[in-house]
């Protein structure tokens, strides 16, 4: 807790100071993969941050599985790249 504050802050601090540049005109967002990433990667770090002390009960393994189904999800949700 106390050094990732300052951390932060300089993060922050830094940040302003990036020139702003405009992104690709038609490119947004892509916010069910966005979405998928943010749950299935909350869902795999909590359990491992939490189950060994609270003895793995359930919840772990259910939410191991919550993270498999929605990184899988996000993966076949990627747009096919052909090969060169």
């Amino acid at each position: 807790m106390l050094l990732t504050v300052p951390v932060a802050l300089a993060s922050l601090a830094g940040a302003t100071a990036l020139p702003r540049i405009r992104g690709a005109e038609g490119l947004r967002v892509d916010k069910l993969g966005a979405l998928l990433v943010t749950v299935g990667a909350g869902a795999l770090i909590l359990p491992l941050a939490l189950g060994r002390e609270a003895g793995w009960p359930w919840w772990t393994w259910a939410g191991f599985a919550v993270a498999v189904a929605a990184l899988g999800h996000f993966v076949r949700s990627l747009p096919h790249q052909p090969d060169p």
